[in-house]
């Protein structure tokens, strides 16, 4: 009972109803007690009506503002979740590459890695160096997302720096240095995920 009767006491609405309802009968007890006649009262009824008028142009105002700011509030989440969805969908572009990769390297499939678009890589890097770190609603997504665009970038090295003969007739060092890169960026790009999700976990109960 008592929680409920607070809960109103914090309502806006409720707690100037209450504040009217007690000054005007503040009011009529004055009147009465100075024996008002019936031109008096009529500018005492007046008086409370401009008082009246004077509280519901202050709600008013009051309950727009809270109205423009709660709205304001709901657009910066909004915004603050399309960005870190677009950083979320980039790094599930940049784990699908990794993976597949992984996935070739694993099973030696020397056809895929071949006529793998290693541009690609280096494409994604570009994006994520073009995010504006500034405007990232949390510090840990900036942390995690700072190394994509290296990690990517280690990836496509044995790409573009050896040709696909000297690539697989090198001993296997090529091949290692590029697994151990497609290993470092999947650790990275699952970091960076788990990061997007917890701030869009977080935004979501806002």
């Amino acid at each position: 009972m008592m929680k409920n009767i607070i809960k109103w006491l914090n309502n806006a609405v409720v707690l100037g109803i209450l504040l009217a309802l007690g000054l005007i009968w503040d009011l009529i007890l004055v009147g009465h007690a100075y024996d008002l006649n019936k031109g008096e009262w009529a500018s005492w009824v007046q008086a409370v009506g401009s008082i009246l008028a004077i509280m519901v142009a202050f709600w008013i105002a009051y309950h727009q503002l809270q109205h423009s700011r709660r709205l304001e509030k709901e657009r910066a989440i909004s915004e603050d979740r399309r960005r870190v969805e677009i950083i979320q969908a980039m790094l599930i572009s940049a784990w699908v590459l990794a993976y597949s990769l992984k996935t070739a390297i694993t099973s030696n499939d020397t056809e895929f890695l071949a006529n793998f678009n290693w541009k690609s890589l280096h494409d994604l890097a570009d994006s994520f160096r073009s995010i504006r770190m500034i405007e990232v609603p949390d510090v840990t997504i900036v942390i995690t997302v700072t190394p994509m665009p290296t990690a990517l970038e280690m990836v496509a090295s044995p790409f573009r720096h050896h040709g696909m003969a000297d690539r697989y007739e090198s001993g296997g060092s090529i091949m290692r240095d590029l697994k151990s890169a497609v290993e470092d960026l999947l650790d990275a790009t699952d970091n960076a995920k788990s990061s997007c999700a917890i701030v869009l976990q977080r935004l979501e109960n806002q």
